[in-house]
């Protein structure tokens, strides 16, 4: 190692290493501070989906945890701790984060993929039928959610626009799409995207509450059938009063059978009288 006479480092070697001890600090510091406030890293996996969302969060990251690293150190945060899968290997060899940002977006920065993903749990669903309202609820709560996705990373334009919305029109219900074709009347062409969140979070509600009647409705269906059968279960029950049978008397010993039968034979036998005593043997009568 080139140094001074002295054995002592020279003055240019002392700022490459000061640098590297500060870098790895840094770097330390990041992640300490990251896990004591509980902030976990922006993650990415290669999801066109997660694309802007991902740029944004990085943003907010870097802001709050680490404005004083430099670039390169910001490079290999990104490689170790946030971007997995393919995307990581594309930026595998990148030493910027120009030229990190360079590859991904490149990659990544999609709209039209970007709205075949977000909209994929919609396109399995059937058309659906009229007064089906459970699952006009769920469709419309699925399209509200994409719509307020794409706002929150600027994307609305690409997921309320006109192609878009005349896909999504192809499940509904006829009289749904009387309602939006009233709705956008007048309006130029190309400003439906304006009307449409509007338009979908007002059926949305109108549905939950039409959704919430059918099953309440189901639910007090259920609780009468469920106790006109424990009725009659209870009616059809050897227990119950009615179809009861009734359960054999005691049955009688031998001794006071007898006992009582010649009870009976006394009453009906002439009692004579000779001297005072009766003639019956074995009769006490006085």
């Amino acid at each position: 190692m080139p140094g001074t006479p002295g054995g002592q480092p020279a003055a240019g070697m002392e700022d490459v290493l000061g640098n590297v001890i500060r870098s790895i600090s840094s770097i330390a510091d990041v992640s300490t501070r990251a896990d004591k406030a509980k902030v976990s890293w922006p993650k990415f996996g290669g999801k066109y989906v997660d694309w802007y969302t991902f740029k944004r969060e990085w943003a907010v990251f870097v802001l709050e945890h680490g404005r004083h690293l430099r670039d390169e150190e910001l490079v290999r945060c990104m490689k170790e701790h946030c971007v997995r899968g393919q995307a990581l290997k594309m930026i595998q060899h990148a030493k910027t984060m120009p030229r990190v940002w360079q590859v991904l977006d490149n990659a990544y920065d999609r709209p039209e993929l970007y709205v075949l993903e977000v909209l994929e749990p919609l396109r399995d669903i059937r058309p659906i039928k009229e007064h089906d309202h459970i699952k006009l609820a769920a469709f419309y709560s699925e399209v509200d959610a994409a719509i307020s996705l794409a706002a929150d990373v600027n994307m609305s334009d690409h997921v309320n626009g006109v192609h878009v919305i005349a896909e999504l029109l192809l499940k509904l219900p006829e009289e749904e799409k009387r309602l939006w074709t009233t709705r956008r009347t007048n309006v130029a062409v190309g400003r439906e995207a304006v009307l449409w969140p509007g338009f979908v979070r007002e059926r949305l509600d109108t549905a939950n509450l039409q959704a919430s009647r059918v099953m309440a409705e189901e639910a007090r269906r259920g609780s009468r059938t469920e106790a006109g059968a424990k009725e009659e279960k209870r009616k059809s029950s050897p227990a119950s009063g009615r179809g009861r049978s009734k359960s054999p008397g005691k049955a009688r010993s031998p001794r006071r059978s007898n006992v009582n039968a010649a009870r009976a034979d006394r009453k009906d036998t002439p009692r004579r009288r000779k001297n005072g005593k009766c003639f019956i043997e074995g009769c006490r009568c006085e």
